[in-house]
């Protein structure tokens, strides 16, 4: 007995010791960006203590910081486009995050469920936003038109929510969904609906809006200089207009690029041709 009681009290000394190693770096000097990001969210800066959301941290945080650098390199040369819809339709642009997290910057990302497009629009929804969603065009693949659709949607569900992260979450399980979790809950409180033990929310919408804003915090640590490694964003898209019936090979032949390139950029174009 007298062996079995040292050798516990040794694992459980040993124990103490990971787990003050894991916390030695504050979470503020860690990710000092997250006042920024908190604020643009809607949360309250205490969420950072929060025991589910830096359990989280601690898990995927290596995991999504390779994430993050692997989908910005995917989407840089998209993503000032993106960002500049964002805010100029009154959105934040760290939702550019939200993106990043549908789809990894991928404009040709098809889920399991059929959700399409670097912001993931089933058909239904697609439509209901005013994009063509047809077997030679499909604007879910379009840069342009799916984060218009996708700004329109996100301003819709703050204003009936409230909050950015209420319109993030909804944006994940629903309206109905995340309705139900409030009306259960009796608050929109983030700690509360995120609560691993009391389960208001789908375990996805849990995961969901802590991986946004961890990835968020990681990104505006590199892009508010808090951070030395940085992945350079090159080149912009712009729009033109070109006539019906344009084969993308032939404008592709004019610009002196790649088809493939081109095509990739235009997934909309499903048969690569401009429809009429």
């Amino acid at each position: 007995m007298y062996r079995f009681m040292r050798y516990f009290r040794a694992l459980l000394l040993i124990q103490i010791a990971w787990v003050s190693t894991l916390f030695a770096t504050p979470m503020e000097q860690k990710y000092p960006s997250y006042s920024y990001v908190f604020n643009e969210f809607d949360v309250e800066e205490g969420y950072l203590y929060d025991e589910n959301f830096i359990s989280f941290v601690l898990r995927q945080e290596n995991k999504l910081k390779r994430f993050y650098k692997h989908s910005l390199r995917r989407g840089q040369e998209i993503l000032p486009t993106i960002q500049g819809l964002l805010v100029d339709d009154g959105v934040s642009d760290l939702f550019i995050y939200l993106s990043m997290v549908e789809s990894g910057f991928s404009p040709d990302a098809v889920s399991p469920k059929k959700a399409v497009g670097l912001w993931q629009f089933m058909p239904a929804t697609a439509k209901h936003y005013d994009l063509i969603v047809h077997n030679g065009y499909d604007e879910r693949y379009d840069t342009v038109s799916a984060t218009s659709a996708a700004i329109r949607y996100l301003n819709k569900l703050h204003r009936q929510f409230g909050k950015w992260y209420l319109a993030a979450m909804a944006y994940n399980c629903g309206e109905g969904c995340l309705e139900r979790a409030i009306k259960r809950a009796g608050t929109d409180e983030i700690s509360v609906l995120t609560d691993a033990r009391l389960k208001y929310l789908p375990r996805e919408t849990r995961q969901y809006i802590k991986k946004l804003l961890l990835l968020a915090m990681i990104g505006e640590n590199v892009t508010l200089d808090f951070n030395a490694e940085s992945v350079v964003l090159e080149n912009t898209l712009i729009q033109v207009e070109v006539l019906s019936r344009t084969s993308l090979k032939e404008i592709a032949l004019l610009l002196k690029m790649k088809e493939e390139k081109l095509l990739k950029l235009n997934g909309s174009l499903i048969n690569g041709v401009v429809p009429s």
